[in-house]
Parts: structure tokens; sequence; C-alpha cells
């Protein structure tokens, strides 16, 4: 036998959200029970209760303290344990009642979404003749995602029983208001649809990795390394020991591990060269960068000798990507990492080779240029600025 655990512990980026309102004395209790249940979530001093009135029945609740309870999902067969809340009593009982937690077999990812008590149909009203206004009932726009076929919306991850009712709903207004219903992934491409973007474009971007129907495997076990899956689970276990620290520690700073599925895809391919990553501010292309340096260290390049080069071209956003390198890699892997403003590098590089040279900017730069144009002895038709920016 080996020292394999034979269950998977997981929790949901909801669950740090919840741990997050927690008071502070409260939190202590938590992270010594999440530390306790992923090192044994079956020990005899864990009971997990069923919550009765929840609609899902794989819906348990753990004992904090007097006041306050988890929610774990369990899923009947299998020996995985997922963390989702935090809370008091019966606030913690009240989330629990209306979530639903499954694997989607289109994506292959875990979802968490609200259920409705009934799925009945809505009767439609009576027809009626056009009102005094003059306005006719042909006037009224379609509805925002009618042109969307129930298989397109499956491909999307929307869960079987919500399909009529996006297919239903008039605008973006609707959506946003009740995006509980809907899975994170199905809500995220619904707006981007909303926003202009074609179907095809939407599901090629987000779900390209995904098959292409039903997938065979639908097990909760094989869930929890979808793509999907780990844009809204992390996975508790020795190996994100840090990771699992650092976030209780402090639970807004998601980006330590939760990536979107987009950014997923850049850290973790193997590139056949350069790759170039756009997006305008805000886009998240700096995570990406950092996540992409700590998997290269850790995964592509892990021998001792190997070194990894971020450069960037302003010396303050060098010192901030090694600050949060530093929240992300363990020490042996931020020792290979280096990162610096590249003009520092390129100064360095040449000095360490014998040649005294120097980075010059402002007024000596310009004072180079003028001296490089009075010794090139061509008449140029142009002022010193213009080559100064051709070459910049």
């Amino acid at each position: 036998m080996n020292g394999t655990p034979s269950f998977k512990v997981a929790m949901s980026i909801d669950f740090l959200t919840a741990y997050d309102r927690i008071p502070k004395n409260v939190r202590r209790r938590v992270t010594d029970f999440i530390n306790k249940f992923r090192a044994n979530p079956e020990l005899p001093g864990i009971n997990l209760e069923p919550i009765q009135q929840a609609m899902d029945r794989n819906m348990y609740s753990v004992r904090i303290d007097q006041d306050y309870r988890g929610v774990v999902h369990r899923p009947a067969g299998e020996n995985v344990y997922l963390l989702l809340w935090v809370d008091k009593h019966d606030d913690a009982y009240g989330w629990a009642t209306r979530k639903r937690c499954a694997v989607n077999a289109f994506t292959g990812s875990l979802q968490i979404y609200n259920v409705e008590e009934t799925s009945l149909p809505v009767e439609p009203p009576e027809k009626a003749g056009p009102p005094e206004s003059g306005f006719r009932p042909e006037e009224i726009s379609a509805a925002l995602f009618s042109s969307i076929s129930r298989e397109q919306l499956l491909r999307m991850g929307v869960p079987d029983e919500s399909v009529d009712w996006v297919r239903g709903l008039s605008n973006i207004e609707e959506l946003e208001a009740d995006h509980d219903r809907l899975p994170q992934e199905s809500f995220e491409a619904l707006q981007f649809i909303a926003a202009g973007m074609s179907i095809d474009e939407v599901i090629r971007e987000l779900f390209e990795d995904e098959g292409i129907g039903p997938a065979d495997d639908t097990s909760f076990g094989r869930a929890l390394g979808n793509p999907g899956t780990l844009q809204q689970f992390m996975i508790l276990d020795a190996e994100n020991e840090k990771e699992l620290q650092d976030m209780l520690n402090a639970p807004l700073e998601k980006w330590r591990v939760f990536l979107h599925r987009s950014q997923r895809k850049l850290v973790e391919r193997n590139f056949n060269g350069p790759v170039r990553v756009l997006g305008g501010a805000g886009t998240g292309k700096t995570v990406v960068a950092m996540h992409r340096a700590r998997w290269l260290a850790k995964t592509a390049f892990p021998d001792a000798m190997d070194r990894i080069l971020v450069t960037t071209f302003t010396v303050n956003l060098a010192e901030d990507i090694r600050n949060n390198l530093r929240d992300i890699c363990d020490a042996e892997t931020m020792r290979r990492i280096e990162v610096v403003h590249i003009d520092k590098w390129v100064k360095d590089f040449l000095n360490s080779r014998g040649y005294d040279f120097d980075v010059l900017y402002g007024k000596e730069l310009e004072e180079c240029w003028e001296r490089a144009i009075a010794l090139s002895r061509t008449d140029l038709p142009f002022d010193v600025n213009f080559y100064l920016e051709e070459w910049e």
C-alpha cells in the first residue's frame, strides 16, 4: 500500500467568499476544521449531517461551532468531498437548500447553481388584440437568446432544466438579475453573446478543450481536473499546502489560485515558439505572466540549475511582480525566477561581459542621436526627434 489518500477534497471559490465575511474568531475555527477535514474527511469526529430540506440530496452540513455550519457536497458512490459554503446555522442551511452541485455532461466541469422548486412550464397568456395605442404583438422583439439552439446552450454548460428559461429571457438585465440560476461558465458565455460575440466564437474560445457531446465519464473525481472546474474549485492536497494557507490568510486574493480557463490555457500550454498575449488594461495579462513563470519553473524546467527570466519595461512593475510571485511560489521555485527591469538586465549583461556601457534616457539619449547624425556626414531630411521616435 502507498500513502496516497483514497479520497479527494476540494474547496469552492464561493466558500472563500463566505469565509471572508465571517468574524475573525470564527475564521480560526474554520481553518482548524479545514486542516482536519482535508487530512481525513472520514474521521469519526466529523459528522456529516444530511440537509433534509435540500433539493440536492448530496448536501451535508458540518459543525464548526455552536452557531456556524459548513456546507459539504458528497456525491453518492464517490470518495469526493466538496467544501461549498460556511455561514451561521440557518443561513448555511438556507444556502444549501436552493443549490445544486453537479457535473455537466457537456463541459465536464463541476457546476453550482440555484434550482427552482418546480420545473413546471409557465402557461402563456391568452392571445389578445392590439392595445388601444396601436402597438401590435408582432412588433415585440425576439427574446435575447431565442436564436440559440438547445444543443448550443447545452454545449455552453447550461443545465437542461434551465434551457427554456434562458431562451425566454428578454434582455441582459433579466439574465443578470437571476444569474445564480446558471453556473458561472454558462452565465459568462451568455454575457459574451449578449455583448455581440457569435455563438461559435464563444464556444470555440471558452469550451474548445471539452468534447462536442455528452461525456462518457461524469464522475466528480474526474471533473476535478477539468479547466472549468479549476476556475471555481481548489483541490486541497499536499501539493497545494502553501496555496491553501495563503488563501485562508487573504481570501479575497483569488488570482493566486483561481485562473479563468482562457488564462489557464496560456499558462500551461507547451508552445512551439514565442507567444504574444494581447488584452487591454485589467484583463489579467500580468496574472497570466506570473502563473506562467511559476508553471515553467515547477513543471517545464524543474532542474535546480534552470532559470526563468521575467522582464518588464518599468521598475515599479518588476517590483510588484517580484512581490506577488513570492506569494504564489515556494522559496526554491522563487530562487530560480529572476524578475528584472529590461534595461537593468541589458546593462548587467553587458557589464558582466566586459562592456562598460550604460542605458541612457531623456536629454542624454537625444545628445547621442545628435552626435550620431553629425557623424553620419549625410544630409538628412528630418530633425533628430524623427529618427529618435522611429528608433523607439
